[in-house]
């Protein structure tokens, strides 16, 4: 079965030793990039790829820095552009 590849934001929070204990996640940046306020929040774009046979099988990452989004997640996949252009229209 052909896998597919599915995109979604999400905001962590991380404690003082960098341990994640909350996450939310969002199909839309706006629901979620106001939550980010405070410390120790990040906002991300999640890439995933999976079929419905074996479920969920690979995640990567792309974390917002100084309000912009990385070209590539940590897999070296290419951001798309209309995340880029998702996240600019959010912040303005």
């Amino acid at each position: 079965m052909r896998d597919r590849i599915f995109y979604e934001w999400a905001i962590e929070w991380s404690d003082e030793y960098g341990d994640i204990f909350d996450i939310d996640h969002s199909d839309k940046v706006v629901p979620i990039i106001s939550d980010r306020n405070g410390e120790g929040a990040d906002l991300c774009l999640i890439r995933g790829q999976g079929n419905e046979y074996e479920g969920m099988k690979y995640f990567s990452y792309a974390y917002v820095k100084g309000d912009v989004l990385p070209e590539e997640f940590d897999c070296g996949s290419k951001v798309p552009k209309r995340f880029h252009e998702e996240l600019r229209r959010a912040l303005a």
